[in-house]
């Protein structure tokens, strides 16, 4: 219910990776390249982002913070910070919030609740 409370106005559609993380860089002589455009489509500006910063959440209590970090390393690169960036990044947080179950990881229920508790916390922050 809080998702659908927040959500923020599209302001508007960009070109997306739509699956962007560190794994989808490549390192090339000439600097860091992006690959597996396979998702590419039209979205809101915050989607890739946020997508990066959850993939570095794992349910883990110091997740959040250091996916904070190099979400505003990578928000230098952009130039601007995309409108709704904290809703996104919840949303993408409980996207991937699957994967401890879904891959048998150790601790499983701990870090499916971590991420829960961290997608609560982003939306908290601008949510008062």
């Amino acid at each position: 219910r809080d998702l659908e409370a927040t959500m923020p106005p599209i302001d508007r559609f960009v070109a997306s990776h739509g699956d962007f993380c560190a794994r989808q860089l490549l390192v090339t002589a000439d600097g860091l390249a992006v690959v597996d455009w396979d998702a590419m489509r039209r979205a809101p500006a915050a989607l890739d982002p946020a997508s990066f910063a959850a993939h570095l959440v794992t349910g883990e209590p110091e997740d959040l913070d250091e996916a904070s970090e190099a979400l505003e390393a990578l928000l230098e690169a952009y130039g601007s910070r995309p409108v709704g960036l904290p809703w996104y990044l919840a949303t993408c947080i409980l996207r991937h919030a699957r994967a401890p179950f879904r891959y048998f990881q150790e601790r499983w229920p701990d870090r499916v609740e971590g991420m829960v508790a961290a997608a609560e916390t982003v939306l908290q922050r601008t949510n008062p």
